[in-house]
């Protein structure tokens, strides 16, 4: 009996730690629960409230109280949200031993990772790029798109993460502008409790890697944090005799920083600046002969602050802990409770962002190019979010954005332009488990006029089989360099322009999301989707000798599929997924499959989690992608080849916050050096130490 008793204080005791470390619980309950089972006398243990509950299902269910912010702009619980969202932990990440933002993302259901020597690593889903994703770093519009407007992931480090919200579909309604396909918000750790991360990594390829964050409560009211990281990485070849490289070398600082300060009751203040500087370097050897040595250097500096009210979620963290049956008067009264409660927000930010391109050729200075770009944003944000007659929460906004952008490649040389928008949305229950929310942003851009920005959602479910379907509409404006730069090259021998009178793009776009626990071990969630362009802008072939692509309005495309994703609990130690996309990208004016999507893509994951070893495991399988050469082709010039790439990781803790672990990526070495310039297999190694978790 004693050993019965110890053995189930000792599962319990699992758990708990289970879900600190998921960010389910705060680690002030770890303590708690401490007293609680190895005191003394009757503990209130889980089953004191009812029959015990397995921790798939306890798991589950706190999973669904998260509050995210990214699906309205507003705090909202997870379950209550009409629109889906994906939230990714800090212990998901290191699971997936992830460097990067762009790591993170990799290989997620309905997400692929388009690789470029030039423009780097930028994100498709929905099938559309990350062109129409927004990414945001704690609300804030993160600047430093490169080409046609794509944002390379790979820039973003992890260290100072507390969780990544994913939304799926149109946004447009409360984010505005780029939201088409959805919004990646990155939600940054609070200096509320002492936290320390130092890592170092290294590995083949000449990669190192090294990392650390500090959160630090200086007094009751006051936090700092901070975090720092350098990174290197030497270019790869597909040929080793082959002087040309088909992927970028890369030195990478960065650092960031700020402070927190609860000024009043629930009021709190913030501060952040980081600076990033970043060199990307290779070799090109052009059909028309020489040699070139390509470097791309871009600094990002950023400067952001926010004012805002802040809730108390401890009590209920609490229940949700002691609780293992549901009880519906209790979290209907939890759900509803912040109907009644207003909340304000301001926010704004300062970011400058610098390109210098250097095009050098070995022994000869004709053909030398230097160009040096510099942009600048502003953005200023209110909101406000307030209770309405208990029927619901009425959120009133208003934003401005500010762009300027100096470069040598356009005549006079400087462009500036700026967005001024409103919107609002009234989000309420009608019943149990049934929750609407339409909303509509109203934006007037100083060059492309007016936009008007509808979406309307609505949730029906409980916690074990959810059902959400939002419409809407949107719009994007084309970027600077889609309007007035280019980019070129040379190994291929071509140069892409840009188009001062391009138009901006529309959108209709519809999702139907379904999320159901269909055993105490099974999940499946599934998401159609269906997005309707207007003048959408790819490259068309502008001239044959020199080989010019130019940006221009396609006449319509739309992009249709499903991502679905299971997931079986063996046991509370081993996990199995699987996942699998359908994307028919089609651009409706050429008659043509829109290039570089892949039809059908799966992902088949293990994870296992055993005492103080974690060990990972995915395959993702791809499609062959269609590639055209010239405007008028009906059918696919060139196709990729179907591939698939095999990633490992595992981790072992010791005692103290210090662990050792390893991986690998890309370990069967898939990839070309045309279309498609993986990293061939990558293998790694590193320590990392943790305090504070």
């Amino acid at each position: 009996m004693i050993r019965d008793f110890f053995n189930k204080q000792l599962m319990r005791m699992i758990l708990v730690i289970f879900l600190v470390g998921e960010g389910i619980l705060p680690a002030s309950r770890l303590v708690a629960a401490t007293a609680q089972n190895l005191g003394a006398g009757q503990p209130r243990t889980i089953e004191a409230a009812g029959t015990e509950e397995d921790p798939v299902s306890l798991e589950k269910r706190l999973r669904l109280k998260k509050v995210v912010i990214s699906a309205t702009r507003t705090e909202t619980q997870l379950a209550d949200s009409v629109v889906q969202v994906e939230v990714i932990s800090k212990e998901d990440i290191r699971h997936r031993g992830a460097r990067t933002v762009s790591d993170v993302l990799n290989n997620q259901p309905g997400f692929f990772i388009q690789r470029s020597a030039v423009s780097g690593e930028n994100i498709q889903i929905q099938g559309l790029d990350s062109t129409y994703l927004l990414i945001l770093r704690d609300g804030e519009r993160l600047n430093g798109r490169l080409n046609g407007g794509n944002y390379d992931l790979s820039r973003l480090r992890v260290e100072n993460i507390e969780r990544i919200e994913i939304v799926r579909g149109s946004s447009s309604a409360v984010y505005g502008a780029d939201a088409i396909a959805g919004v990646v918000n990155i939600v940054t750790r609070r200096p509320d409790k002492p936290r320390a991360e130092v890592r170092m990594q290294a590995g083949n390829m000449g990669a190192f890697d090294t990392a650390a964050a500090l959160a630090l409560p200086l007094a009751e009211k006051f936090g700092l944090k901070a975090a720092g990281g350098y990174r290197t990485q030497q270019p790869f070849r597909y040929n080793s005799d082959a002087v040309q490289t088909d992927g970028r070398g890369l030195v990478d600082y960065s650092g960031e920083a700020g402070f927190e300060y609860a000024f009043a009751q629930n009021w709190v203040a913030a501060v952040q600046g980081d600076y990033q500087r970043r060199r990307l370097w290779g070799i090109d050897t052009p059909e028309t002969g020489g040699v070139f040595d390509r470097t791309n250097l871009t600094e990002t500096a950023q400067t952001a602050f926010r004012v805002h009210t802040r809730r108390d979620d401890s009590d209920q963290a609490q229940s949700a802990a002691q609780t293992t049956q549901r009880d519906d008067a209790k979290l209907r009264k939890e759900l509803t409770q912040k109907y009644t409660q207003a909340d304000f927000r301001l926010n704004g930010s300062y970011t400058r962002f610098r390109d210098q391109y250097l095009y050098d050729q070995r022994n000869d200075t004709v053909q030398d190019k230097y160009e040096q770009t510099n942009e600048n944003t502003y953005a200023i944000h209110g909101q406000a979010a307030l209770p309405l007659f208990s029927a619901g929460r009425l959120t009133l906004g208003a934003e401005g954005f500010f762009e300027d952008l100096t470069t040598p490649r356009i005549i006079p040389g400087f462009v500036k332009r700026n967005r001024i928008s409103g919107y609002s949305q009234f989000e309420t229950r009608l019943g149990e488990g049934f929750v609407i929310t339409p909303g509509v942003r109203y934006d007037r851009d100083s060059q492309f006029g007016d936009y008007v920005s509808p979406r309307f959602g609505v949730k029906w479910g409980n916690e074990d089989f959810i059902v959400r379907a939002s419409v809407g509409m949107g719009y994007r404006a084309p970027s600077f360099r889609e309007l007035y730069l280019y980019f070129e090259n040379p190994t291929f021998g071509y140069r892409v322009d840009g188009n001062a009178r391009l138009n901006a793009e529309s959108s209709k776009s519809a999702n139907l999301e379904a999320e159901a626990y269909l055993t105490k071990r099974l999940s499946i969630d599934s998401n159609a989707y269906y997005n309707e362009i207007t003048n959408l802008i790819q490259t068309s072939t502008a001239s044959l000798n020199p080989l010019v692509y130019q940006y221009r309005n396609v006449a319509s495309a739309l992009t249709t599929g499903i991502d679905n994703r299971l997931i079986y609990y063996y046991n509370r130690y081993l996990r199995f997924s699987l996942g699998y996309s359908l994307t028919y990208a089609y651009d409706v004016g050429a008659q043509r499959m829109l290039p570089g999507r892949t039809l059908h893509r799966g992902t088949v994951g293990l994870l296992l989690r055993y005492k103080s070893l974690m060990f990972r495991a995915l395959t993702a399988i791809h499609d062959r992608m269609p590639y055209y050469l010239t405007d008028t082709a009906k059918t696919p010039d060139y196709y990729t080849a179907a591939f698939a790439t095999v990633d490992l990781n595992m981790e072992y803790v010791f005692s103290h916050g210090f662990s050792l672990y390893a991986g690998g990526e890309n370990l069967n070495s898939a990839g070309d050096s045309r279309y498609l310039p993986l990293a061939p297999a990558r293998v790694y190694g590193g320590v990392r130490y943790i305090f504070g978790e």
